[in-house]
């Protein structure tokens, strides 16, 4: 490969994981960008929390937001480009065994947060609510999977940024959804 091709071939890559990252930040500073939890605003507890800090300075409520979001595209960031930094030197970039056991366990507990919070969350947010949480995160979780096939069956770093992100996004978004009273 010439210089100019790799140097093309850099700046893509940069790009890509930049437009990641940001729809990872856009959906998890989604997941509290209302003042309560709802449906385009489900209060995914592991964006939650560093929003409650930074919440306790005293600033906006949608600056809170927008700063709650990023922990969780900072670790995305650093995740993908550790990950896929042998792209430079090889075309195939592969998930490793790490990867498909965390985000295996993080379903795993997500679906068992959502068995036992489902009569609190009944009781605060509704039927309504909880059954479209629930349709949401059943159908991020069954995608999933059918990403990591995708890229197993041709693995790239397209393919390796769309199971990332999309794992990450709902990570941020609706994983860990707040059900039941605010403090």
């Amino acid at each position: 490969m010439t210089n100019n091709a790799q140097h093309s071939s850099s700046v893509g890559h940069i790009f890509m994981i930049g437009v990641a990252t940001f729809c990872v930040w856009f959906f998890a500073s989604l997941s509290v960008i209302l003042q309560t939890p709802s449906i385009i605003s489900p209060f995914s507890v592991p964006v939650v929390l560093p929003t409650l800090l930074v919440s306790m300075l005293g600033w906006p409520h949608w600056l809170t937001a927008i700063l709650g979001g990023l922990p969780i595209a900072s670790v995305f960031i650093v995740l993908t480009i550790r990950g896929s930094h042998r792209t430079r030197l090889q075309e195939r970039v592969s998930i490793s065994n790490a990867s498909i056991i965390f985000i295996t366990l993080v379903a795993l507990v997500s679906v068992l947060m959502h068995a036992v919070l489902f009569q609190n969350g009944l009781q605060v947010q509704g039927l309504f609510h909880i059954f479209t949480i629930y349709v949401f995160n059943i159908l991020c979780i069954t995608t999933i999977p059918v990403l990591y096939w995708r890229h197993f069956k041709c693995p790239n770093l397209k393919n390796y940024l769309l199971f990332h992100t999309f794992f990450f996004s709902w990570l941020g978004f609706s994983a860990f959804p707040w059900l039941g009273e605010l403090l």
